[in-house]
């Protein structure tokens, strides 16, 4: 981790890694709330801490993982989701992606690979990790089982996660296992600080699945 000097003369520590994660899925999934929860958090030590939040725009949340000092960029897209057009800029430079949906409502499950085909869309040389998030606000039997949640996630190498919105820890654990497969995916380099940046985007218009090495 490098050190850098500030006007007045203190040091100050830099992140090892600068993450973008963009929240994609259908209207009332959970977007903003999911955002909401990181926002609340402020002891670094019980898994993160906020340092910026910006409402219904994003969350800017510094975790340590295995060391590493990392700064998430969580960026929200609720309000967006019937202006997609609208959202092309919100993809660039992703390095995750959430996929949220609402275990009660079976289309906000079944729109899933429509959400996937448009990042799929955008076809960066990188890889994006994906993890399926199914959210819920109350404990009555989900008509989305988790089996098949599961079965989804595996389907396009990505990750799955369940949340109660009501649980912070549940949230700070989905963040903390997307940093995970992020960090995963970072070729070696000599540099003790490295901030991620998006590969050029290429012209063609091939579809092809996310892959996640989780």
């Amino acid at each position: 981790m490098t050190t850098v000097i500030d006007m007045n003369g203190e040091s100050k520590k830099e992140y090892d890694y600068r993450i973008k994660i963009i929240l994609l899925g259908d209207v009332n999934v959970g977007k903003s709330s999911f955002i909401r929860v990181l926002s609340e958090q402020t002891d670094l030590e019980q898994g993160c801490c906020c340092k910026d939040y910006q409402q219904n725009s994003y969350a800017e949340v510094e975790c340590i993982l295995n060391g590493k000092r990392i700064l998430a960029k969580i960026i929200d897209t609720g309000g967006q989701e019937k202006f997609r057009s609208l959202t092309a800029s919100y993809y660039r430079g992703i390095h995750g992606c959430f996929v949220l949906f609402n275990r009660n409502r079976e289309q906000t499950f079944n729109n899933i690979m429509s959400w996937l085909d448009e990042l799929n869309s955008f076809n960066h040389q990188h890889l994006i990790c994906t993890m399926i998030v199914g959210t819920s606000a109350s404990s009555q039997e989900p008509k989305i089982s988790t089996e098949k949640a599961i079965k989804l996630s595996e389907h396009i190498n990505g990750e799955y996660a369940e949340v109660f919105m009501h649980k912070p820890n549940e949230v700070v654990k989905a963040l903390h296992g997307m940093l995970d497969c992020i960090v995963a995916e970072i070729p070696n380099t000599n540099s003790l600080s490295v901030s991620i940046t998006p590969k050029t985007r290429k012209q063609n218009k091939k579809k092809v699945f996310i892959e996640c090495a989780c």
